[in-house]
This record gives structure tokens, C-alpha cells and sequence, in this order.
């Protein structure tokens, strides 16, 4: 029980940091999935999304 509680925290920070390199968890599953192309679709549209709010 401790373990899943500790693995699930794990995973929650991964997904944190990951974050940080605009990669969503749904890109994660893009990639786990090898569907390069919508991968490069959404991150490319969020760092878009990122740097038009910005300026």
C-alpha cells in the first residue's frame, strides 16, 4: 500500500517535471503509442500557445 502510494507520487512529479518541457501527459501516450506525428502536432501547438502569450 505504502509502495503504490510512493510510486504514484513518483509518477505525479515525472509528469511535473515533464511539464517544464511543455510534454503533457497525453503526449506521453502519444509517444508510448509511437504516434510521433501527433506528438510533434501538440507540442509544437503548446509551445506556440506559450510563446504567443508571452510577447
Amino acid at each position: 500500500m505504502l509502495n503504490k502510494k510512493i510510486q504514484d507520487k513518483q509518477q505525479e512529479q515525472f509528469f511535473k517535471d515533464l511539464e517544464t518541457h511543455f510534454i503533457t501527459k497525453d503526449m506521453v501516450e502519444y509517444l508510448l503509442n509511437d504516434d510521433f506525428e501527433n506528438f510533434i502536432i501538440s507540442r509544437t501547438a503548446l509551445i506556440y500557445d506559450y510563446m504567443k502569450n508571452i510577447t
